[in-house]
């Protein structure tokens, strides 16, 4: 699948469905944990212990594929953390969001990780 490119406007477009699907994931992956708590996972295996966790891990996928799908990349749940990339000139960049913030605010180099986020007014958009 080739690398989707987003404009500033058309990732705060998709923002309303990333913070949606973001706060799915988070609950899902808190159901999950205290599923697996109560009925711990087997060493060595890729079983679940119970149907309730085996549904949800598959509702963390589906939502993960959506972000597949999207061109959006999920790089963190607690606290919720999304790039998308984009270009700038030739220079691949990737916008930033976090759970909490008004909009894509944020940007880094595709190294530089969330360490290395600058404000998106630094570029030339």
């Amino acid at each position: 699948m080739a690398m989707r490119y987003f404009t500033l406007a058309e990732a705060e477009e998709l923002l309303p469905l990333v913070r949606a699907a973001t706060r799915q994931l988070g609950a899902h992956h808190a159901k999950l944990r205290a599923e697996i708590a109560v009925h711990p996972v087997a060493p060595h295996t890729d079983g679940y212990r119970s149907a309730a966790a085996f549904r949800l891990n598959e509702e963390m996928h589906r939502v993960v594929r959506w972000f597949q799908r999207t061109g959006a990349q999920i790089k963190g749940l607690s606290p919720a953390l999304v790039d998308f990339p984009a270009l700038v000139g030739e220079r691949e960049v990737l916008l930033c969001w976090q759970a909490g913030e008004d909009g894509v605010g944020w940007y880094h180099d595709p190294d530089a990780g969330f360490a290395g986020r600058r404000p998106i007014a630094e570029l030339d958009l």
